[in-house]
């Protein structure tokens, strides 16, 4: 075996082009599609779909909005020009404001799929993921993130991406595979108080489910109430993702 042939147990999954694939329909992500923080009971569909059925769901990432400039200042101070912040990151940060005690996720949805009843299952297939920019930012400090014990302060860092190549440009001399894959969705909670969790918050794992995985293309939950799935990006970088789903 030469060096640069994997090993079996290590090789990677069958890669799909997400745009080869022609979806039922589309949710973009806009102040009227995307929750801040929290996993919701009390609002009605974003988007129903049927059994089956291929969904584009657009998605953003929290990055650049969660400070007290706007995202083109933010981006602007690691080099990032006007032209490449999405129109809707700016949207939400400036229309959309988070619940006290909701965490930074945005989640784009939620999404009624026809027909599904409380204690059925829902399985979502992600079928392809694309990038919606080429950067992303990854956050790392005291308590969180990668070096959680090494590091004094919060640090953030813009990583550049070279999407026809696939790499992470992390410095001049450092390049990582890019093997893009979801973080988390959920299920609508049951109705409740405000009709609203904490999509971070220990009560929020009771409706989300974890997809921390870049091998995990299927996954599924059991659903709560006659609502809907809710999904949200997680590779620290806005992207685009089409998926199928089953109500069984």
């Amino acid at each position: 075996m030469s060096r640069n042939t994997p090993a079996a147990t290590d090789a990677a999954p069958q890669r799909i082009n997400p745009r080869s694939i022609e979806p039922d329909a589309t949710l973009r992500a806009s102040p009227d599609t995307v929750l801040w923080g929290y996993i919701a009971a009390n609002l009605p569909p974003a988007l129903t779909i049927q059994p089956g059925q291929i969904v584009e769901i657009e998605a953003l990432s929290h990055q650049g909005l969660t400070t007290d400039k706007d995202p083109e200042k933010f981006f602007a101070g690691y080099g990032v020009p006007a032209q490449e912040v999405l129109p809707d990151a700016k949207a939400v940060f400036a229309e959309v404001r988070r619940p006290k005690g909701a965490s930074v996720h945005i989640l784009t949805g939620p999404i009624y799929i026809e027909g599904a009843e409380p204690g059925d299952t829902v399985e979502i297939r992600v079928l392809g993921i694309q990038f919606r920019v080429p950067y992303g930012v990854n956050n790392t400090g005291p308590g969180k993130g990668v070096l959680p014990q090494l590091l004094k302060e919060p640090v953030a860092k813009l990583i550049r991406l070279d999407l026809e190549r696939r790499v992470a440009l992390f410095s001049e001399s450092i390049e990582i595979p890019l093997n893009p894959f979801m973080g988390i969705g959920g299920v609508a909670a049951h109705e409740f108080g405000h009709g609203i969790v904490n999509a971070a918050g220990p009560l929020g794992r009771q409706y989300r489910f974890e997809i921390h995985r870049r091998r995990l293309v299927a996954f599924s939950a059991g659903l709560q109430q006659r609502r809907a799935v809710l999904h949200r990006r997680r590779p620290r970088c806005p992207g685009r993702w089409r998926s199928g789903r089953r109500g069984d």
